[in-house]
């Protein structure tokens, strides 16, 4: 027996294994949705993906042989919680929910920037229902460092950057 599934014992000994829970459930955000990644379940087939908004309920939203699924339809500006549940086709057999992971999806704005002599100047649009921006600067090694948080307005001029830089 793999060492993801459970084992339990009835009163005559007989064993019985289940599925275990899809685990590390975390999610990430792109320009078009949000992408859900767990760890794989030995054994499993498939994995079921439920979403459920605030008030609602969960509704099946994603039936996937990969630890991975993007979510296309997610509504800009709500807040949704996920959940998986891994599958055997052959026993026909459902795991228990993973943990669960809270996402609140909202599509970045467009970013303009234009170089100074000072410095780069970056500018957006601004996001509705956004009362401040964090602003994030990512260096050619591929750190992301926060260069601005709490900021109210749609652009911003970064003097702090060395020149010559590439960012």
């Amino acid at each position: 027996a793999s060492e993801n599934l459970s084992k339990t014992y009835d009163k005559t000994g007989v064993t019985a294994s289940f599925l275990a829970s899809p685990a590390s459930l975390s999610v990430s955000y792109t320009a078009t949705g949000v992408t859900l990644k767990w760890s794989t379940v030995d054994q499993a087939d498939k994995y079921v993906v439920y979403r459920k908004a605030r008030g609602e309920s969960y509704t099946r939203i994603a039936l996937t042989a990969s630890a991975t699924y993007k979510d296309t339809k997610a509504a800009e500006g709500k807040v949704y919680a996920y959940i998986v549940r891994a599958y055997m086709t052959s026993a026909k057999q459902l795991s228990g929910c993973s943990p669960y992971a809270l996402a609140f999806f909202m599509k970045p704005p467009e970013i303009k920037t234009t170089a100074l002599t000072n410095g780069i100047k970056i500018s957006w649009g601004s996001v509705s229902g956004a009362t401040s921006y964090r602003i994030y600067r990512k260096t050619a090694a591929g750190k992301y460092t926060v260069i601005k948080d709490g900021y109210t307005g749609t652009d911003y001029t970064d003097t702090t950057a060395a020149a010559g830089t590439t960012l």
